[in-house]
């Protein structure tokens, strides 16, 4: 059991790409095991509502609560104490630091997000 995570990894893409997709609810699902994801409104800004169906069906939903375009997109839990933090790092024209943050305010994260994720986001967005 952990209290926080956070795991970073580079990928050979421009900044703003792999922001403009780690924002997109459409592909979210592609990358992370939730089957939907959607958003209430768009341009995306702090207070944004996103909801994910997981695999079991269930909805959890989630508000914008820092949102710099290429450099910051955090989300807190509308159900719990989860806060999820993504930064991005511009290393060079084509090459991105993404880190991956989450954190519980109370309690402990219950399924700690896994690297096998990040290198299937590596792998999809180095692919196009």
């Amino acid at each position: 059991t952990m209290q926080e995570n956070k795991l970073i990894i580079k990928i050979k893409k421009p900044v703003h790409k792999v922001f403009e997709l780690t924002i997109n609810p459409n592909f979210t699902p592609e990358w992370i095991d939730i089957v939907e994801e959607e958003h209430a409104d768009y341009p995306i800004k702090p207070g944004t509502i996103y909801k994910n169906k997981g695999k079991s069906g269930e909805w959890n939903e989630y508000s914008v609560s820092d949102f710099i375009e290429n450099k910051v997109f955090e989300l807190k839990s509308l159900n719990s104490s989860y806060v999820v933090r993504y930064t991005y790092e511009r290393i060079s024209e084509d090459e991105t630091g993404l880190t991956y943050h989450e954190w519980m305010n109370e309690g402990e994260i219950s399924e700690p997000f896994e690297m096998r994720h990040l290198e299937k986001l590596k792998n999809i967005l180095e692919s196009y």
